[in-house]
């Protein structure tokens, strides 16, 4: 089969505009790069309001946002110092996203690994007010760390780089 004069020019027109569109995506590509910015974990407990008061207590976070804004709270995201942590009612999380969200009667395999300064402090002052799964460390890689286990059953690992 030929191509008329005026289906070959649309033909080579639109290769042309093809490759035009791959040259401006791969353009917007290293113009635009994905970049991470942080990390907030979401931990799915049954009493989110409990678990508010017990970060509070225990890490002195403070309540940044809450849903709904007074208690009894379906979501909230805490600030212990720079970072931010979710907590989710475990229902609440499944409506929201999708029936696909597991919900167990345990915590997911998960470990929170939380870079802090001054980890001897933190484990100071919260001794006795957590349980305990490892004492300050110094590890060979240059880690002094320690963990916890909250009462819902995630792991938190306090991490400080040693210099």
């Amino acid at each position: 089969m030929l191509l008329s004069p005026l289906q070959l020019r649309l033909y080579v027109g639109l290769l042309v505009a093809i490759a035009e569109v791959n040259e401006l995506s791969e353009t917007i590509k290293r113009r635009f790069p994905i970049v991470f910015q942080r990390l907030a974990p979401m931990f799915l407990v049954e009493n989110v309001d409990e678990a508010v008061a017990w970060y509070r207590d225990i890490l002195e976070a403070k309540l940044q946002h809450s849903l709904p804004e007074i208690p009894p709270f379906e979501w909230a995201s805490l600030l212990p110092g720079d970072i931010e942590i979710m907590l989710s009612q475990k229902k609440a999380a499944q409506q929201w996203y999708s029936d696909e969200v597991p919900v167990s009667e345990t915590p997911a395999n998960l470990i929170a690994y939380i870079y802090v300064k001054h980890a001897d402090s933190l484990y100071d002052r919260i001794k006795g007010k957590a349980k305990i799964i490892m004492e300050p460390i110094d590890q060979s890689y240059g880690i002094r760390e320690f963990a916890i286990q909250d009462p819902f059953g995630f792991i938190l690992i306090f991490a400080q780089i040693l210099e």
